[in-house]
């Protein structure tokens, strides 16, 4: 084909009968080409054992016809129904991995979630044959027991465990110097705004949350964690508000803890200004952080770590007012299941942890702030700090209410005018 080519481009344009035959062949020899490909591909693919793709892939021209064993989805919690069905499709026996307690697909239209698209093939499995198919995987290799005992008491009826190569690990063992005295408590950072001057601030152009006080108490701690050697890339900050994402930049000094409490209720000075930036909470932290550890420092949405993991874990909740409103942090499972709208149910899913409340309603499908605390504390390894207005959580929502106590009875508590003050 290479001396084809440049045949042809020696041809003058008025030999034409000579370059249209060049060009005939030149035609001939790829489609020949193309074949040979195909053929390659097809004979790769059913001599392999184990064929991966994404759920689109699987449509792939290259597998029209083929027929496997069994197939296995991974993530299947947060795959669309229809997506699945084009994989699952050819093999007779299916295997469906995920979590019903993490983040479900994400739906442009509410219109659509509503109407049932946002509920997966996963949910109506377990719906459909309960425990009789499905298998619960207990065993977590990423968290200290401590930060993983929340979240398995709260979402799991206590059913997960840690593995021994992690239940014990925390910040200290990442230092080659560690103080002698080694807390072993869960170091969990709920700051409280109230009082402090800590208000939250809506977004002029949309429904996104800041708050430029907590973000600054988030910095602080980061700020100690880097200090006292961690490092930035081993820590990230989640905040359920995009906003909130460039307002704070956390160093925490509190290596050898797990978890950790700031109360920001008492009085701080902000009079430092700290610009919002863009894109809100998440663009506000983002915009904080140093220069020397800005490409280093993750800062992100609870959606942006689903399926990641850091050494420590830094929260910004975002929320503080007077009403103790928490918006759509509030997890909303009590209310559907008075109204009558959900089954609350507590049972194994295929492959996975405890499955959601059963959205058998086919006029709403929410996605509750259970699901999402659960991501964010759960991408803790050794340290999970939560920084908040404790008063407006816990007397906005129950089930923050009660990670806050959790967080109180079994991490280190500190104010956040302790932390700005440091900082």
């Amino acid at each position: 084909m290479k001396s084809l080519n440049c045949q042809l481009m020696r041809l003058e344009n008025w030999k034409r009968a000579e370059r249209r035959q060049v060009q005939g062949e030149l035609r001939k020899l790829a489609k020949e080409e193309r074949k040979r490909q195909q053929a390659a591909i097809v004979e790769v693919l059913k001599s392999a054992q184990v064929v991966t793709a994404t759920l689109t892939g699987a449509l792939h021209h290259s597998l029209e016809g083929s027929v496997f064993d069994v197939v296995v989805i991974d993530e299947a919690a947060q795959a669309l129904e229809a997506a699945c069905w084009g994989a699952l499709l050819k093999a007779p026996r299916c295997v469906l991995a995920g979590d019903h307690l993490q983040l479900p697909p994400t739906i442009i239209s509410d219109i659509a979630a509503r109407r049932g698209l946002a509920r997966t093939l996963f949910e109506r499995i377990q719906d459909l044959y309960g425990a009789g198919v499905s298998q619960m995987l207990n065993v977590q290799y990423r968290m200290n027991k401590a930060i993983m005992q929340w979240s398995s008491d709260e979402l799991y009826d206590g059913h997960l465990t840690a593995h021994n190569s992690v239940a014990e690990h925390c910040l200290a063992d990442l230092l080659t110097e560690a103080p002698a005295a080694k807390s072993k408590k869960p170091a969990k950072v709920p700051s409280t705004n109230t009082g402090c001057g800590f208000e939250e601030q809506q977004e002029e152009e949309g429904d996104s949350r800041t708050n430029l006080g907590e973000a600054k108490a988030v910095i602080a701690h980061v700020e100690r964690l880097i200090a006292a050697g961690i490092a930035p890339e081993s820590i990230g900050i989640i905040t359920p508000y995009n906003a909130q994402v460039w307002n704070v930049h956390l160093l925490d000094w509190r290596f050898q803890t797990l978890a950790l409490l700031v109360d920001i209720s008492q009085p701080v000075n902000t009079a430092q200004n700290w610009g919002q930036g863009e894109g809100g909470m998440v663009a506000l932290l983002k915009e904080l952080r140093p220069d020397s550890v800005a490409k280093a420092l993750e800062v992100s949405s609870v959606d942006g770590f689903q399926g990641r993991e850091k050494e420590a874990i830094v929260i910004s909740a975002v929320r503080c007012n007077a009403a103790q409103q928490v918006g759509f942090l509030a997890d909303r499972r009590h209310e559907i299941a008075e109204k009558g709208l959900v089954t609350v149910k507590r049972v194994p899913v295929v492959v996975a942890h405890q499955r959601a409340p059963d959205t058998t309603h086919a006029d709403f499908c929410p996605l509750t702030s259970s699901r999402r605390m659960n991501v964010a504390v759960t991408r803790a390894r050794r340290h999970c700090a939560i920084v908040c207005d404790t008063e407006t959580l816990s007397g906005g929502d129950p089930f923050l209410g009660r990670l806050v106590s959790y967080f109180e009875q079994h991490g280190e508590y500190i104010s956040a005018a302790e932390l700005v003050s440091e900082a």
